[in-house]
Order: C-alpha cells, then structure tokens, then sequence
C-alpha cells in the first residue's frame, strides 16, 4: 500500500452548513464536525443573519484553530435554495469530490457523516440521503410538531410512492460533485 496513493484516491470533502440567525447552536455543530474521524473542510454560508451567527463562527474557528473553514456571509438573504446553490458552485470551482450539507441548527446526527460518506462512496451514487429522525436525541433538537409533521408526510410518502425512506425531507445530504 502506498499512503501517498491511497490519499490521492479518497474524497476531497467539503461540508456545508447554511446559516440563519443559528449564533445558539452552531458552535455546538461546528465542535462536533472537529471529533469526527475524516478530513473535510467546512463551508459556512451566512445568509445576512442579524444575531450573533457570523461573530459565533469567527470565535470557534479562532478559539479552536480550525482549519479548512471557509465562511461566506451574503449581504442579502438568498435563503436556503441560494445559499445552496453558493455552497456547489463554490465546491466544484474549488475541486472538492463531495458536498456533504449539515444544518447549523444541529438536528441532524453530525456523528453520522462518516457513515453517510462510506455508503455514497460504495454506492457510487450521485446523491445519498441521510436522515434526522434517527438522531439519538430527536426529541431535544426538533420540535414535537415538526417532527410529527416529517413523520406523517413520509408515512405517506412511502405509501404512496410505495417506498421506505425515513424521511422525505431531510436536508442532510451528499452529493457528487463530479
């Protein structure tokens, strides 16, 4: 085995995490993504949040010496599909192999990123999708009514579509980049 081979074949992974009034909870998220065991770097979108988001992030990356944090802070607010469309355009002009998106408001398992990156890398599938009601906390981190809502539309979902996803509306994603 050739280490330098081997590094030359893995991934160049970038995460995203969108951004909106989340100065309470991204700090946790962006502390998270620092434990798991895989290199990535993280993109944070701000989409013009008027609280304490861009400042929050800023004191993380320094306080920590994070690196590979790229932040982005849009003087308008392009709102998710925008901030989006940012985070791809900005992967594939940078050369990353995989966009992984995680939410700043920490619903969904961030200690499921490796997991997530290891089935689309053997499935070689274009997207993957993760899922939020599986978080071992759930119940903490989402509200009863918008779990309950989730629930009930991919209930269904699947039973319409006569398929068996979690969650038809996860945002807890990867795709290909290339």
């Amino acid at each position: 085995m050739n280490p330098a081979t081997d590094q030359a074949m893995k991934p160049k992974y970038l995460i995203f995490i969108p951004a909106h009034q989340a100065a309470r909870t991204i700090s946790r998220v962006m502390l998270k993504l620092a434990k798991l065991p895989m290199d990535f770097d993280v993109l944070v979108v701000d989409n013009n949040s008027q609280d304490k988001t861009l400042e929050v992030v800023e004191s993380v990356i320094k306080e920590h010496s994070f690196k590979g944090y790229h932040l982005i802070r849009n003087i308008k607010n392009h709102g998710y599909g925008g901030s989006q469309k940012i985070a791809l355009f900005f992967g594939i002009y940078n050369g990353y192999d995989k966009l992984m998106i995680i939410h700043a408001d920490d619903q969904y398992p961030v200690e499921y990123i490796p997991q997530l990156a290891e089935f689309n890398s053997k499935s070689n599938a274009a997207m993957s999708l993760g899922t939020r009601l599986k978080h071992p906390d759930i119940k903490k981190v989402m509200p009863i009514w918008r779990y309950l809502i989730n629930y009930t539309v991919s209930t269904i979902n699947n039973f319409v579509y006569g398929l068996k996803l979690d969650e038809w509306n996860s945002e807890f994603r990867i795709y290909d980049l290339k």
